[in-house]
């Protein structure tokens, strides 16, 4: 059903999550990040040092660079990366997608697609996006050595090295930001409220989203819910 597949100029679009209707802001991050890919093969998207833990959006940023771009590549594909199963069974689909008329071994047929990519054949211009790759030593094996595509990887561990790529450092929103992305779903917050609230939730990306949302939601009172967290 054409209704249910993405809007993309890619040949190939695989994995990649929806688009955040929501999303806010990050343009320079983005910027920084477009740069990156045109100069270099392989680029990663890290936390800053403060901002270890899950919630700063990695992945919202490499998905939102996936759709702004996806008329710039043939071949858009998402690998989930926390395990190595995950990663063996997304190649091994792409592998599918490309038509490389794989044998039932799946380190052969992995091996395989990687070389069709290092090769450009059947296509050249393509962008990984290695996700949730926390050790690097999973996902180095899967990296393409060679060729014109990109690979762009998402992390949580701060050792990934320029040996491996460029790391592209993000925090917290900016306090524009966290307000923007509040009174869009909540245009009747006033600006002090917003401020209020995104002071309390430390302007963490995903703390400001699911807030935004309960709050659309529920339409309850920006102050009880900052009593709820205090």
């Amino acid at each position: 059903n054409s209704l249910l597949r993405p809007e993309t100029d890619a040949v190939i679009w695989g994995n990649v999550p929806p688009r955040n209707g929501d999303f806010t802001g990050r343009e320079q991050l983005l910027d920084v990040l477009d740069r990156q890919l045109r100069d270099q093969r392989v680029a990663a998207v890290l936390p800053q040092a403060l901002h270890g833990m899950g919630g700063v959006g990695k992945s919202q940023i490499a998905t939102e660079y996936a759709y702004r771009h996806r008329s710039n590549f043939d071949v858009v594909w998402f690998v989930p990366s926390e395990q190595p199963s995950q990663i063996l069974r997304a190649l091994r689909d792409l592998g599918v997608k490309l038509e490389l008329g794989l044998g039932p071994d799946t380190v052969s047929a992995v091996r395989a697609v990687l070389n069709a990519l290092e090769v450009g054949a059947p296509y050249s211009n393509w962008l990984l996006i290695f996700d949730n790759a926390e050790s690097i030593d999973t996902v180095r094996p899967y990296l393409p050595q060679r060729g014109t595509g990109k690979v762009l990887i998402t992390s949580r561990n701060e050792n990934w090295t320029t040996d491996v790529a460029n790391p592209v450092k993000i925090g917290v929103f900016h306090r524009d930001e966290s307000i923007t992305l509040l009174r869009k779903r909540n245009p009747a917050m006033n600006l002090e409220d917003a401020d209020r609230l995104a002071g309390v939730l430390d302007d963490l990306p995903l703390a400001i989203g699911q807030a935004a949302l309960w709050l659309a939601t529920t339409e309850m009172p920006v102050t009880h819910y900052m009593s709820l967290l205090l």
